[in-house]
């Protein structure tokens, strides 16, 4: 498709193992990966000027999901026993070893080399329940997480009562060694729940389609630190812009700029990726958590004014235009074309390319970008620039 790299090949980049030297928890690890690329245009890497966020929308935006209701039933956990929820019966079970009421909202089980959790209103976040594999437990919704910053040995099933909170079910095996199934440790959250049911609170529990985050339609698999309340899903743009009145009209409709990729993108990476708006961009995100892609086009800027920072600067040419690529934070890579051919002129068309870890188990490192996948990108935007610009 024109998008194929210079002769010779990509240059390798450096794993920059310091950027995991983090301390922590792992949900606070996470943000540190997403944010670099999630944030507005107001801390590019490329050091070149970026305009701040847009607030106004086309048409009044849709309400965020609410669960005032459900923080006002939270008190019903005080009427259930945790010790209640952990049935053990398939737990080795050491003479004089007995499940111990930890708190009010925490019981334990430990003996022979395992121990079993239950926790009730712990906390998980937005972030969190988007690097969770996600799968009903008897009839509602729930997340798993195999594995965590001390090593695969640990599943923890998580069924949601809030859009912060959930009743935890976590075993470990005592050891650093080895994997844990956690589809074979899904029958204790699962008695669980029936218990909780049984007691009377099933109403507590999400079913398996219902909101569950603060965020509306695809947005739920986009996090910010500071929330996603300036998310919408991509409500569509008119299909005949082209050229100068293309990005013209980008610069003031957000919507736009996902129109120019989204066909190009869906091509090269699957119809799976969604778009959304949020700040000044458009974000192309993955419900399997493998993709996060921003994507930009503006009349304002050159692409030879950015790259100053970043690795591996090249120009090349993708079908014909010519462009900027670099590699901006870790496992992150820049491209900048000129829909004109002239990398001096105002007018670009952007996309910065991230590679997640996918759902459902604990990574403490990152992927970057296949060779195969970067020849992707450059198809994507020789793509996206011809069927636009010609």
């Amino acid at each position: 498709m024109g998008g194929m790299p210079p002769t010779g090949g990509r240059p390798k980049r450096p794993r920059r193992h310091w950027w995991w030297l983090v301390p922590a928890f792992a949900v606070v690890l996470a943000a540190v990966i997403v944010v670099p690329i999630a944030l507005s245009g107001s801390d590019d890497s490329s050091g070149a000027q970026v305009r701040t966020p847009v607030d106004e929308e086309q048409k009044p935006p849709e309400p965020l999901p609410d669960d005032s209701d459900r923080r006002a039933a939270l008190t019903t956990l005080d009427d259930i026993d945790p010790c209640d929820l952990l049935d053990v019966r398939d737990l080795k079970r050491p003479d004089g070893v007995e499940k111990v009421a930890v708190s009010s909202h925490q019981c334990v089980f430990a003996g022979g080399g395992e121990s079993l959790t239950v926790t009730l209103g712990t906390e998980l976040g937005h972030l969190r329940r988007i690097e969770s594999a996600e799968e009903p437990v008897a009839g509602v919704k729930a997340y798993s997480m195999q594995g965590d910053i001390e090593g695969p040995g640990s599943c923890t099933w998580s069924v949601p009562v809030t859009f912060t909170d959930v009743i935890e079910f976590r075993y470990e095996t005592g050891s650093d060694e080895g994997d844990v199934s956690c589809s074979s440790i899904k029958r204790y959250a699962e008695r669980g729940v029936r218990t909780v049911r049984s007691s009377g609170h099933g109403s507590l529990f999400f079913e398996p389609d219902e909101p569950d985050v603060a965020a509306r339609g695809d947005c739920r698999y986009f996090f910010q630190p500071g929330g996603v309340e300036d998310c919408h899903p991509y409500s569509g743009a008119d299909p005949r812009l082209k050229g100068e009145e293309l990005l013209a009209a980008a610069d003031e409709d957000r919507n736009v700029q996902c129109a120019v990729f989204k066909d190009a993108i869906e091509d090269n990476f699957g119809s799976q990726l969604s778009p959304v708006v949020w700040g000044e961009h458009c974000f192309f995100v993955s419900p399997d958590n493998t993709y996060l892609f921003r994507v930009n086009a503006d009349p304002s800027f050159a692409p030879d004014e950015y790259g100053a920072i970043g690795e591996n600067r090249r120009e090349v040419s993708l079908g014909g235009f010519p462009a900027i690529t670099f590699d901006g934070a870790p496992n992150l890579h820049d491209v900048y074309l000129s829909p004109y051919r002239d990398l001096s002129r105002a007018g670009i068309l952007h996309i910065s390319a991230r590679p997640l870890a996918g759902r459902g188990t604990y990574r403490d490192d990152y992927r970057e970008l296949s060779d195969a996948e970067i020849d992707k990108v450059y198809a994507l935007m020789a793509q996206s620039a011809k069927a636009h610009f010609g």
